[in-house]
């Protein structure tokens, strides 16, 4: 695979495996290059053109791991970038295009509990509720540091 060094910022941040490491499945994109869940055209988040060895490759993931990908590798960005420490200057481009990745592909959830969103990174519980008549139900969340929702 192409030297660290030489892969753009964003790919070296998410921290994309080796291609020679790939199972084919992975490889050939049907399923997420982290995770391994099945993928389609619509669950599927296209990652760039890679290069291995001079062979075109072009791998995919599902939407949470790209998220937490995003989100695990802006943590680890921002306390050593002093443009994206500096809320006064924030025009960082890896910084950016991290918040973008995160923000693009992070499902928006509520507290059941206390109602705020539930950020990236943040621990929660997912509630399944059953339906009256047996059929169907809905899911709720809450923070894992939140109060348990009272049933009726």
């Amino acid at each position: 695979m192409t030297p660290q060094t030489d892969r753009p910022p964003v790919e070296a941040a998410l921290a994309l495996p080796a291609r020679s490491g790939l199972d084919g499945e992975r490889a050939a994109g049907r399923v997420c290059v982290w995770g391994g869940e099945a993928l389609t055209i619509d669950t599927a988040v296209l990652l760039d053109e890679q290069r291995d060895g001079g062979a075109a490759w072009f791998p995919r993931a599902c939407r949470r791991c790209m998220a937490q990908r995003a989100h695990q590798a802006l943590v680890a960005h921002v306390p050593m970038c002093e443009r994206c420490r500096d809320e006064a200057r924030p025009d960082c481009a890896l910084g950016e295009e991290l918040r973008h990745l995160v923000a693009a592909h992070t499902p928006v959830r509520y507290c059941a509990s206390c109602a705020r969103q539930i950020g990236p990174g943040e621990e929660f519980e997912r509630h399944l509720t059953q339906a009256p008549s047996g059929t169907g139900g809905a899911a709720h969340y809450t923070h894992r540091a939140c109060p348990p929702r009272r049933s009726r």
